[in-house]
């Protein structure tokens, strides 16, 4: 540099940095041997620590709590289901009537009770000439309680009750229920003593299913009677 004797700039050079050796000297030293942590981290750490080991152990006592207490929810479970499974717990009980006026009468005994199919609901329809359908089938199946007249008039319900076996299923044969076999006049409907008799056997058969409205199929039955005394 101009005006600076070359000669001191040596000097300037080791005054400085002897300066700013003692100037660092006298700085209070920041750093911390290692393996001593801070006092505030250990102070820090300790709540921590306790609240891990809480919420630790509050899990714990809550998985034994649910494990102590899972056979005793389990029980009211397989119980509803046996009670479901039930065909005398199961509402409405599915009635299948061959033709419609055993269908009415099943209406008039079952009431809100039952829920009733009729296959045949056109007089005009020829019972021996009629083809059942898929849906036919499937009411069949499904149903409970079966009502045919018998005798080979709806010979169709008991190929349909063959293909689909039920051993808990009730069939109501009104041509046995009133003593008629085949040959016999098939209208058997046209009896006055036909249609009380078929009553009070689907009452009964009513009670058997459910028998905690036994009093509700019995004030029914009581209802029909009357009104056929009437007519």
């Amino acid at each position: 540099m101009r005006g600076v004797p070359a000669v001191k700039a040596p000097f300037f050079c080791a005054g400085y940095c002897e300066w700013l050796s003692l100037r660092r000297s006298d700085r209070p030293s920041t750093h911390r041997p290692i393996g001593r942590p801070a006092a505030r981290s250990r102070r820090l750490s300790r709540p921590v620590s306790r609240l891990f080991l809480a919420v630790w152990l509050g899990a714990l006592l809550l998985a034994l709590a649910s494990a102590a207490c899972a056979p005793a929810n389990s029980a009211p479970t397989s119980t509803a289901t046996a009670v479901t499974s039930s065909d005398a717990a199961t509402l409405p009980i599915r009635i299948v009537a061959a033709e419609n006026f055993y269908g009415d009468l099943a209406s008039q005994i079952g009431g809100n009770r039952v829920a009733v199919v009729s296959i045949l609901k056109d007089p005009n329809v020829d019972p021996h000439e009629y083809e059942s359908s898929v849906d036919d089938a499937r009411a069949i199946a499904d149903a409970r309680v079966v009502i045919e007249n018998g005798a080979g008039y709806d010979a169709f319900v008991d190929k349909l009750l063959s293909a689909s076996p039920r051993p808990r299923r009730i069939v109501i044969d009104v041509s046995q229920l009133t003593g008629h076999s085949a040959g016999d006049n098939p209208h058997f409907w046209y009896d006055p003593t036909t249609m009380p008799r078929v009553a009070r056997r689907l009452s009964e058969v009513l009670i058997q299913i459910d028998p905690a409205d036994r009093g509700y199929f019995s004030q029914r039955l009581q209802a029909f009677d009357a009104s056929e005394k009437v007519l």
